[in-house]
């Protein structure tokens, strides 16, 4: 499948591992490019110099997948980046503790909803710490 990144750059995009993952995830995705093949999405936003994608990919994670599942390809414009919500930043999470937060979200909800949804509880006035 065709990937045509923020920057106008054509890449191939697939999806490994499926049929052994209970749960597809972002870790799925590899991109394929003549002089780097086989890059997950860190090397590729390295090597691409496409940070500004990060938050993109985080945020349309679900969409992304089922297009890709589905055999679509992948184009992100400029305008797609502007069009993230203001109040949606890129945060740094550990490797374990995303596969451990996602390990137990619900089909459909966002890293973000699950990020919330614990904020809430620590400072829910219920916890003994408050009391």
């Amino acid at each position: 499948m065709i990937f045509t990144n923020s920057k106008g750059y054509e890449y191939q995009i697939r999806l490994v591992g499926v049929d052994e993952a209970d749960l597809i995830t972002l870790e799925n995705i590899r991109i394929d490019h003549q002089d780097r093949p086989d890059m997950t999405l860190e090397e590729y936003f390295a090597f691409a110099g496409a940070e500004a994608e990060r938050p993109y990919f985080e945020f349309m994670e679900l969409e992304i997948l089922d297009s890709l599942r589905e055999g679509n390809g992948l184009e992100i414009m400029k305008d797609d980046l502007n069009s993230l919500p203001k109040e949606y930043v890129n945060i740094r999470i550990y490797r374990a503790d995303r596969d451990r937060l996602a390990a137990t979200m619900k089909y459909g909800e966002t890293m973000a909803d699950a990020i919330h949804a614990l904020i809430e509880w620590v400072d829910s006035e219920d916890q003994p710490w408050r009391r």
